[in-house]
């Protein structure tokens, strides 16, 4: 990877964040690296009547914590209605802790075909998206092109990425998590899918550089 990147005229990344990670391990590609958001298909979303429900669409892996933090959703949530809301979590019950999948507020709807993921997402007021360290966090920009609230870490890249969609919180403080989900229970996103329109990158990508 490396001996292909120091051959390379330009190293194309998906945000600033990862150009600079690229930058610091080597520090020589700096003016050949270009940040351009991968392309996202602003497809129009089903028109269905949205429920009280916040999907999590990430998959489970032991450095995501990801039981710590839907436990740590579930406490915001449960602080703030009377008990309507629910979580989809995408995941079945081998791959959760027992006391996630037991919880009343979950309801685990496994691994799903992209047409019934996008008609959970139009079901849904909002996205949780916890993880920490992604090179792009496709959700973000989904919830973005959609006019979708998404309930994310507050970081520079995640605002970069899912922008005005974003209802951001501080993983260190629980009034935070229960700011941002009450926020983004309520909001209204306007879709904004022209920072990651497929033709623009695309020709950007196999014609002339503009």
């Amino acid at each position: 990877m490396r001996l292909a990147a120091r051959r390379s005229d330009v190293l194309v990344v998906p945000s600033t964040a990862m150009a600079e990670r690229v930058t610091r391990i080597a520090p020589r590609l700096d003016g050949r690296i270009v940040v351009r958001a991968h392309p996202v298909s602003a497809e129009p979303p089903p028109r269905l009547p949205r429920e009280p429900a916040i999907l999590c669409r990430v998959l489970f892996a032991p450095y995501k914590r990801m039981a710590e933090r839907i436990g740590a959703l579930l406490r915001a949530v449960g602080e703030l209605d009377d008990g309507s809301v629910t979580i989809l979590i995408t995941a079945d019950r081998t791959e959760v802790p027992p006391p996630v999948a037991s919880h009343p507020r979950v309801r685990l709807v496994g691994r799903l075909p992209h047409a019934r993921l996008r008609e959970l997402r139009a079901r849904s007021r909002a996205v949780y998206f916890p993880t920490g360290l992604e090179s792009f966090g496709y959700p973000l920009a989904e919830a973005r092109v959609s006019g979708q609230p998404v309930i994310a870490l507050d970081t520079a890249q995640n605002r970069e990425i899912a922008g005005p969609a974003l209802c951001g919180y501080d993983p260190r403080d629980p009034d935070s998590l229960r700011r941002a989900v009450a926020r983004a229970l309520t909001a209204q996103v306007t879709p904004d899918p022209a920072p990651f329109d497929p033709g623009r990158y695309f020709d950007w990508l196999l014609g002339e550089p503009r």
